[in-house]
């Protein structure tokens, strides 16, 4: 816009120059007329006859001057046309720098806002961090920071493939930590089916121990019938025998009472002393007998008692040192489980702690690269920016002091052509002023004509020429807005759309992280159900398998009882049996020798018989009283050997009772003691088993809240981050706000500046239109003058 007003001002000048060179020569033609009119008026008629020729000469040189004044318009024209196509350059060149500018503008906003979201990241980082020293042991919080981080780099290639090894590298610990769980749980299935297989065989063994001991019982109380019945037996036997005896032997002494009488006094003393000491005999062997197989009885009693004590100790130690040994081992390969998986929990969120770092220190260490990258394009493509602005404003210097240069130098080879022309005018003037005297006053009113039309063209030529120029100022004006407010209005369209898809996109992403996050959670929080359902499973397999071991080794214990108490119950029936049949033997015996005894006595009461007759006789009433006597102590005395031996065997047999009794209520104890322990170990085990599922409740109940907490936060960085996007908005908006005030304080100084230059062109043009009135009323009152003057004289 200056150069263009340059250009107007130039060819103005240029015009002004022109007219002020014509008057100048005129005014010294005039002069010199005057000058040379006092000097050559004697010379003007000699000269009259010339003036034909010298008319045709001057039409010559007006043609001449008509020629240049052509030359002067096309070169005007040319100049018109450079300074058209120095305007159209300028404006491309205003153009240029309006977009760099803009570009500058754009590029700022773009650095400004690459530094809002590495801010963002910074803080997001941070938050992170912070996340991360709060909640160091939960990985699902690290898992959601690592994603929220990759999804701010989504739109980055190498970003996303190291994401996606990323990914991949996750998915094979993932598949390596769900071998380890399924390992770690066969490991804990099998353990909890060996002790599953222990408790049955518990559970058998007790049960086999109860059967036992029921079989023991009824075994015990069949025994006890058996014996009740058979000592009956025997006693209702040898009642029914002594009494035939005693019949047997009331017959025999009342049939042969009157033979004994007559012969128990000679065989009496003999026969009763013989009597008494085979009965001392039969006593003594009997209680010698008796007492041996008592003690015996004893001994083997004391004995079995004391092997069912050492056996049921042993029973119960090894018992205990089983359930012992199976608690240790399995407290040992629980607690080995616990530790291994706590080991390899560590180690993988150390490895996990560790990629993260470094995905964390490679993505910063790329953002940094990305940023000093960015700042040194920025930092370059300014400095390229300075360099070229700096050229284009000294290649505009330049061009303007070589359009000064070119411009003072055509002035200057204009102001030495109207000086030679002048000189030359003034010469030929000097010479024509003769022949031109007599057309003086016709030429002054063809000059008059001449003046006053060529004043109106310039005139109308000039108001023509200011019209158009400021019509073109103002349709350039116009077209530079509208380009400037079309660029404008693009860029700001092109910055909001790629700032709304970058939005989308970030906000897409966020969703697609978050909905991931949230299936990442469920799928978390289903594993864990799963788990906890398979520990419970596996908690509950195991209490059945420890219930069936212990219910095998219960029947296999109670079996072993059962078998040492039937083997004890068949060698005491052996024994009994044995016993029974020695007394027996011995009662056969004892009859024997008394059958024999009697035959004998019969065999020498008979050959006795007449002997002993009339002794019998003689002492009949004293032996008969005798024998009675005697005969009712030996009743008594047989009565009473009788009822002590059925009172021992009464005693051995209660003894007996009360012994196996006393065994069956040991066993019972022992029992009942083995199922409160068992009951006590269940309860203990129950108790164990309430307290994991508290602590898994505790530790659900912990997760959830954590997830809670998690999805909070989750909530709060997503309303910070709405808020962020909200803060660039208001941003955005100020900046638009203050793009549009710079905008308008760029048109307003440019409406000052074209302001400016239209008053400073009218005040210019105003000066040279009033100079050139000026100049043009001077010539005009010298040339009236002057012909006034001329007029007079001839």
């Amino acid at each position: 816009m200056r150069e263009s007003t340059m250009d107007q001002f130039d060819e103005e000048a240029l015009r002004e120059i022109n007219s002020l060179e014509s008057a100048r020569l005129a005014i010294r033609g005039a002069l010199s007329t005057i000058r040379d009119l006092q000097d050559i008026n004697a010379q003007a008629k000699s000269e009259a006859q010339d003036e034909i020729a010298r008319r045709k000469t001057s039409e010559a040189k007006v043609a001449e001057l008509s020629a240049q004044v052509e030359g002067w318009q096309r070169k005007a024209e040319e100049w018109e046309k450079e300074r058209a196509q120095n305007g159209q350059r300028w404006r491309e060149a205003m153009r240029l720098e309006v977009r760099a500018e803009e570009r500058a503008r754009m590029e700022a906003e773009r650095v400004h806002l690459e530094e809002e979201l590495e801010r963002l990241h910074a803080e997001l980082q941070e938050m992170a961090a912070s996340h991360r020293e709060n909640a160091s042991q939960q990985a699902q919080a690290l898992e959601r920071l690592k994603k929220s981080l990759e999804s701010r780099e989504a739109e980055l290639m190498a970003v996303r493939r190291e994401k996606e090894e990323t990914l991949r590298r996750a998915q094979n610990d993932t598949q390596i930590l769900e071998g380890l769980r399924q390992q770690r749980d066969r490991e804990i299935a099998a353990s909890i089916q060996s002790r599953e297989l222990e408790i049955a065989d518990k559970t058998r063994e007790i049960a086999a121990l109860r059967a036992q001991i029921e079989e023991s019982k009824k075994a015990a109380a069949a025994t006890e019938n058996e014996f009740d019945r058979r000592m009956k037996l025997a006693e209702e036997e040898l009642r029914r025998e002594y009494q035939a005896r005693e019949r047997r032997l009331a017959e025999q002494y009342a049939k042969r009472e009157a033979d004994l009488q007559a012969h128990w006094g000679a065989l009496e003393n003999g026969l009763w002393q013989r009597t008494k000491e085979a009965r001392e005999r039969l006593d003594s062997a009997i209680d010698g007998q008796f007492q041996e197989k008592a003690r015996a009885l004893a001994d083997r009693t004391k004995e079995v008692e004391a092997q069912l004590a050492a056996k049921r100790q042993e029973l119960e130690a090894d018992l205990a040192r089983r359930c012992a040994e199976a608690e240790a081992r399995y407290a040992d390969n629980e607690r080995r489980l616990l530790q291994s998986w706590t080991d390899k929990e560590q180690r993988f969120l150390n490895k996990f702690e560790e990629e993260l770092n470094q995905e964390k220190a490679s993505l910063a260490a790329a953002w940094s690269a990305r940023a000093r990258e960015l700042d040194l394009k920025h930092a370059q493509a300014q400095r390229e920016l300075e360099a070229e602005r700096g050229r284009l404003e000294s290649d505009a210097r330049h061009r303007q002091a070589i359009l000064l240069d070119e411009s003072a130098r055509k002035d200057a080879e204009r102001i030495r052509q109207q000086d030679d022309f002048v000189a030359r005018k003034t010469a030929e003037m000097e010479k024509m002023l003769a022949e031109q005297t007599s057309a003086l006053r016709d030429k002054e009113l063809e000059l008059r004509r001449d003046y006053e039309s060529r004043l109106a063209a310039l005139q109308e030529s000039f108001r023509q020429k200011d019209n158009a120029s400021a019509e073109e100022l103002s349709r350039l004006r116009q077209d530079l807005l509208a380009e400037h407010q079309k660029a404008v209005e693009s860029e700001k369209a092109s910055l909001a759309e790629q700032l709304a898809q970058k939005s989308r996109a970030l906000e897409e992403a966020y969703a697609a992280k978050a909905a991931e996050l949230a299936r990442a959670a469920q799928a978390e929080a289903e594993k864990f159900r799963c788990w906890k359902a398979s520990v419970e499973a596996d908690s509950a397999q195991k209490a059945r398998n420890l219930d069936t071991q212990w219910a095998a080794r219960e029947r296999e214990l109670v079996s072993q009882h059962a078998a040492a108490l039937e083997s004890q119950r068949q060698a005491f029936h052996a024994e009994t049996r044995q016993a029974r049949e020695q007394f027996e033997t011995r009662l056969r015996q004892a009859d024997d020798e008394s059958r024999r005894l009697v035959e004998e006595l019969q065999s020498g009461f008979s050959r006795r018989e007449s002997e002993l007759r009339e002794a019998w006789i003689k002492a009949d009433t004293a032996a008969q009283r005798r024998y009675q006597e005697e005969l009712a102590g030996a009743l008594d005395e047989h009565g009473e050997r009788l009822r002590l031996e059925i009172q021992r065997a009464s005693d051995e047999t209660a003894r007996i009772r009360a012994d196996l009794e006393g065994q069956i209520a040991r066993l019972q104890e022992t029992r009942q003691a083995d199922v409160a322990a068992r009951d006590r170990a269940l309860a203990t085990r129950e108790i164990q088993l309430h307290k994991a599922q508290e602590d898994n409740r505790s530790r659900v109940a912990d997760l959830q809240e954590k997830l809670n907490l998690a999805q909070k936060e989750c909530q709060a960085l997503q309303e910070e981050l709405w808020e962020k996007q909200r803060a660039w908005e208001v941003d955005r908006q100020a900046l638009r706000e203050k793009h549009e005030k710079i905008e308008s304080q760029r048109e307003a100084r440019y409406v000052e500046m074209e302001r400016s230059l239209q008053s400073l062109w009218m005040k210019k043009e105003a000066d040279l239109t009033a100079r050139h009135q000026a100049a043009m009323d001077k010539l005009r009152v010298q040339f009236s003058e002057e012909l006034k003057r001329l007029g007079v004289r001839s």
